[in-house]
């Protein structure tokens, strides 16, 4: 099923040997601009197909699909930015030390009847 190949592939990225475990953070940027891009260049095909599956309005699935673009071009350009942190306690004695890590792989099932508002 999709979902299970979904999660096979999100798995496989958390594999320490995985290519995209390889990567520095420029390298996923740029992989990530280049989805947005992509999103960008067929978002007329990607926005009717939209309406056809769940009936939205077309202007509706135009303006989800350039949503998506524009927050993916927003998450690349963090992917360079987000760094570990140390911090001084009071005392001087500790320090708090804050690494930012993936803690694995969410799947969500989101039940939505665009119909019923459509009407």
């Amino acid at each position: 099923s999709d979902p299970d190949k979904a999660i096979e592939a999100a798995e496989k990225s958390f594999q320490y040997d995985s290519p995209w475990r390889k990567l520095d953070s420029a390298a996923r940027a740029q992989l990530i601009h280049k989805l947005a891009d992509l999103l960008l260049r067929v978002v007329d095909y990607l926005a009717r197909l939209e309406t056809l599956s769940s009936e939205k309005l077309l202007q509706e699935s135009y303006c989800e699909i350039l949503g998506a673009a524009v927050c993916l071009d927003c998450y690349a350009g963090w992917a360079d930015k987000i760094t570990d942190e140390t911090l001084p306690s009071e005392s001087g004695i500790f320090i708090t030390y804050i690494k930012h890590e993936s803690v694995g792989i969410s799947g969500q099932i989101i039940s939505w009847s665009v119909q019923t508002f459509n009407k």
